[in-house]
C-alpha cells in the first residue's frame, strides 16, 4: 500500500480486533471509539473548553496521535 491509495474494504481481521480490543459496550463502529477516546482526551481541557477540543480532535485525527505521545513524555 502506498500513502494516497485511498480508503480500502476493511478486512475480516480488522472488524474482529476492533470488536475484541477496542470497542467499549454498545459500541458497534470505529467512528465510535474516535469519538470517545478525542471525548477522553478533552477532559485534560478546562470544562468550557471540552466540547470544542472533542471536536477538534475527532476531526483531525493526527492530533489523537499527538495528544497520545506528548502526553507520555510529561
Amino acid at each position: 500500500m502506498h500513502i494516497g491509495s485511498g480508503p480500502r474494504e476493511p478486512q475480516a481481521i480488522c472488524a474482529a480486533v476492533l470488536a475484541d480490543r477496542y470497542l467499549a459496550p454498545g459500541e458497534r463502529t470505529r467512528e465510535a471509539v474516535f469519538k470517545r477516546v478525542a471525548r477522553a482526551l478533552a477532559r485534560a481541557e478546562q470544562p468550557c473548553a471540552r466540547s470544542h477540543f472533542a471536536r477538534l480532535f475527532h476531526r483531525t485525527p493526527c492530533l489523537l496521535f499527538w495528544a497520545r505521545h506528548s502526553t507520555r513524555a510529561q
